[in-house]
């Protein structure tokens, strides 16, 4: 409740909807659902919201009204034609009576509706299935007065008789919806709704499924019996009423009869495929799907036709009726041949098996043929056992002992169980041997130990072979021990010696011999004398460092003062690199020294392989001398170069001046055509040309082409340049050498004479010059030529 306190101490004047105040006392609002004068009023119960609560002062309804009253204390219903929320909805159109009127709270129509609708409201149409649209219903239900169309029921028609009715439309009851003509196959029930329950079908649901349908409870369509899951093996058709044709079994008689069945028609059980008839010859079992056995002894007519037994006995390693067990691997012999009844081995079994059947193992401590070797007695356990058959030592063998068979010892190296151990890897001799059952050093030690094991080392000063050495007296310390093994000191040695055992003396190359060296390594303590270099002063400085007694760095070896001419290097180890010789190998050997590489001495430069051809002197740098050329200088110009001193070519000998008349050619070495016309000054001096030309006949630069022979005229002058015959061609050639023959059909002088039409073959060919026909004459024509005919 909300209260609202003032504080004045008496209120002159009465204001509604507070109490009447108190001298001093405090006034409050009016409780929920009073208001007015002395809160003596109550809200208007139609007032909407928690409680009807309104104003307490003047009652008016703070959340609006209740549906159906309006106002602002809700006193007033809502006005014709209008219901509901503030009065904001109206009444439906098709409400009954000449007013339209309805209740003013939840619109319900007063006066019922409009024919062809109902419900409180009159929203609703009338169904279209019943009888009469028009006036199809009662008001305020909607039952259909005069009934349901065919195929409907229920007071207001909107239910649909089962399609299961039998009969036209299906029909049924229009009250309870029950079929009038009862149901339609495969259904019952008052409705028909229905189905027949499995195992049953057809018209009431009187028929039984056929036992022979598939599936769980034999069930088929509850509408015409036809089996759904189809049928049992053996049975086919809609309903599974028949069996299946002949030479057909099995599921959807979809499997044929074997052709091996026996009988002329080859049938069988329609439903599980067992011949009739037995089988044909060869083949046995209830469909004959089985071949008599491979392993008896004749196929064709190898078995009985309904228990498969091998008529004339079972092959070799095969036993029983059907000839389908097998020998025991154990008997012994080929192919395992076994009593063909009993399965007994008839050669008696392999090694490690006894019995008829050789199916039992030999008794422990026996194994082989006949059960007749004993196992080995090193066999572990001391009992004798192993395997029946191999004899290997079932729990392994005594020590020193190995293999299957436990009769050979350990290898070399190994000992005790298992030869599992190894000899000491002191044991003395090949492998480290020792005895194969207690590992024993049989050959004695190693250097530096002792012991039937060889697992102990030598006493204090003594080492080597069966700890016979003793340490050296110039090893270190007070007690100048040494190494159990090797004898190498361990406290180093006493001054003047060094090495592993201090048995060799301080280099006499040190600077002093006294205190020369380190006790371990030999090292020179205060260096080495002059020419030796290294920690022991053993290696000599190199005899190629520069300066007195070749002296070197005393660490590295490296020379003090450079290397001497031809060597380089820290050491001066190395030679100049090929083709550089001199001091510090500055300098390059001549480019004229012979051989790969231009190479030379690389002290002094010296061509080793000797100069290339023009060049001479050690280092090949001077040419030859005037008159001389080639490889060493060996050979001599041509008396033909021209010039007062026959100068030619160091390197080539080409004749510097040319030549003198008479000779050409770089050398000189060619004397000028003879068929020049001039023989003096017949040609030039390099390249051998005739200065005056040609002598008659002849042709070219040097005149050395003879013109040809077909040339006409005298000595068959032609042009010195060309070669052209001047004066033409002799009869029977062409072309401006005249090398080449008339074509065929011509002849004669340029060729332009024609081989007779009457040369025999009719090709007119002739001879090029004559013009005589090759193959001679046609028939009536005579001589040559063929142009005259016989008289």
């Amino acid at each position: 409740m909300s209260v609202t306190v003032r504080l004045e101490h008496v209120m002159q004047a009465v204001n509604p909807g507070i109490q009447e105040p108190i001298v001093n006392k405090v006034s409050e609002e009016c409780l929920s659902g009073k208001y007015g004068k002395n809160c003596a009023k109550r809200c208007n119960a139609h007032c909407a919201g928690r409680n009807n609560s309104c104003s307490h002062i003047d009652g008016s309804c703070s959340e609006g009204c209740d549906p159906g009253y309006q106002g602002d204390t809700c006193n007033k219903t809502c006005g014709h034609g209008s219901y509901g929320f503030n009065c904001s909805r109206q009444c439906n159109n098709h409400c009954g009576g000449s007013d339209k009127d309805c209740d003013h709270i939840n619109g319900t129509c007063k006066a019922g509706c409009d024919q062809g609708y109902h419900g409180h409201k009159c929203l609703n149409k009338c169904s279209n299935t019943c009888v009469r649209k028009d006036k199809a219903c009662e008001r305020f239900g909607g039952k259909c007065i005069e009934g349901c169309k065919a195929g409907y029921f229920g007071d207001r028609c909107l239910n649909n008789c089962s399609r299961n009715c039998a009969g036209q439309n299906n029909v049924c009851n229009q009250e309870t919806g029950a079929c009038n003509a009862g149901c339609k196959p495969g259904y019952t029930g008052d409705k028909c709704d229905q189905k027949c329950l499995s195992g049953k079908y057809g018209k009431n649901c009187a028929k039984k499924c056929n036992a022979h349908c598939a599936g769980r409870n034999n069930s088929c369509s509850h509408i015409d019996g036809s089996c759904s899951e189809g049928c049992d093996p053996g049975y086919q058709g809609d309903t599974c009423n028949k069996t299946c044709g002949h030479g057909s079994y099995g599921f959807n008689c979809s499997r044929q009869c074997n052709n091996h069945c026996g009988g002329s028609d080859k049938d069988c059980d329609h439903i599980n495929g067992t011949c009739k008839a037995g089988c044909d010859q060869g083949y046995h079992g209830h469909k004959c799907l089985n071949k008599c056995s491979n392993t008896c002894v004749r196929k064709d007519k190898a078995c009985e036709r309904f228990g498969g037994k091998c008529i004339e006995g079972c092959k070799a390693g095969y036993f029983g009726d059907r000839c389908l067990n097998n020998c025991s691997r154990n008997c012994a012999g080929q192919n395992n041949v076994c009593n063909q009844e009993t399965g007994a081995c008839n050669a008696g079994c392999k090694p490690g098996y006894t019995g008829d059947k050789c199916d039992q193992k030999c008794s422990k401590g026996h194994y082989g043929k006949e059960c007749a070797k004993t196992c080995s007695k090193h066999c572990a356990g001391g009992r004798r056992l192993c395997h029946h058959v191999t004899g290997t030592c079932d729990l392994g063998c005594d020590p020193g002992y190995r293999r299957d068979l436990c009769i050979q010892q350990c290898l070399s190296g190994k000992y005790g169980k298992n030869c599992a151990k190894r000899c000491n890897a002191h044991c003395a001799g090949r492998n480290n041997s020792c005895s194969h059952i207690d590992g024993s050093c049989s050959e004695g030690c190693d250097p530096g130990y002792q012991g039937d094991t060889c697992n102990k080392t030598c006493g204090h000063g003594s080492y080597g072979f069966n700890c016979s050495r003793q340490c050296n007296n110039h090893c270190g310390g007070s007690d100048k021990d040494c190494d159990h093994i090797n004898g190498t000191c361990k406290a180093g040695c006493d001054q003047g010696y060094h090495g592993h055992k201090c048995l060799n003396k301080c280099s006499n190359t040190c600077v002093r011999k006294d205190k020369a060296c380190e006790r371990f390594g030999g090292k020179c303590i205060e260096g080495c004398k002059a020419g030796y270099f290294g920690d022991r002063c053993l290696n000599n400085c190199s005899r190629n460092c520069a300066g007195q007694n070749n002296v070197c760095n005393q660490e590295t070896g490296a020379c003090n003062a450079g290397c001497k001419p031809g060597h380089t290097g820290d050491k001066c180890d190395q030679k100049c690199i090929s083709g550089k010789y001199g001091e510090n190998c500055s300098k390059s050997c001549s480019a004229h020294c012979a051989g790969r590489n231009n190479s030379c001495s690389h002290i002094d430069g010296s061509c080793s392989e000797g100069c290339d051809p023009g060049y001479t002197g050690d280092t090949c740098n001077k040419t030859c001398d005037l008159g001389s050329y080639g490889s060493r200088c060996s050979s001599r110009c041509s008396n033909h170069c021209g010039g007062p001193d026959n100068a030619c070519h160091h390197v080539t000998g080409t004749c510097k001046d040319g030549c003198h008349q008479g000779h050409h050619g770089h050398k000189c070495l060619n004397k000028c055509s003879n068929t020049c016309v001039r023989k003096d000054k017949a040609c030039e001096r390099f390249g051998g040309k005739c200065i005056e030309g040609c002598k008659a006949g002849y042709f070219g630069d040097r005149c050395l082409n003879n013109c040809s022979r077909n040339c006409a005229g005298q000595n068959n002058v032609c042009n010195q340049e060309t070669g052209a015959c001047d004066a033409g061609c002799e009869p029977g050639y062409t072309g401006a050498n005249c090398e080449q023959k008339c074509s065929k059909g011509h002849y004669g002088k340029e060729c332009a004479k024609t081989c007779s039409e009457h040369c025999a073959g009719g090709r007119r060919l002739c001879h090029h010059v004559t013009g005589t026909c090759d193959l001679g004459c046609d028939p009536g024509y005579r001589r040559d030529l063929c142009i005259q005919r016989e008289v």
